[in-house]
């Protein structure tokens, strides 16, 4: 079944969930985190979605990171930063 979805420049993210836990699911909400051009551009980043199924609290996360053998500490700097931003 359904749940919810969210979408930035270059990733999606669909959520279903079994029909028996959809009426337990009490919130979902999404974050964006934008690494693109001094973070203000969405073409690279992270959407993140919190959820809570009775007193589970679950956290997904997707993450459009630059690509390229060169670009890891790049990678590593936005990953810091999706860190410290998405999930404090």
């Amino acid at each position: 079944m359904y749940l919810t979805s969210y979408d930035m420049v270059g990733i999606a993210t669909v959520v279903f969930i079994s029909g028996d836990l959809y009426n337990r699911v009490y919130m979902h909400e999404w974050k964006e985190i934008k690494t693109g051009f001094k973070n203000n551009l969405g073409n690279k980043g992270a959407i993140t979605l919190f959820l809570q199924i009775d007193s589970t609290y679950i956290t997904i996360m997707n993450c459009h990171l630059a690509a390229g053998e060169n670009a890891s500490g790049e990678r590593m700097q936005d990953i810091q930063y999706i860190h410290n931003d998405g999930l404090n």
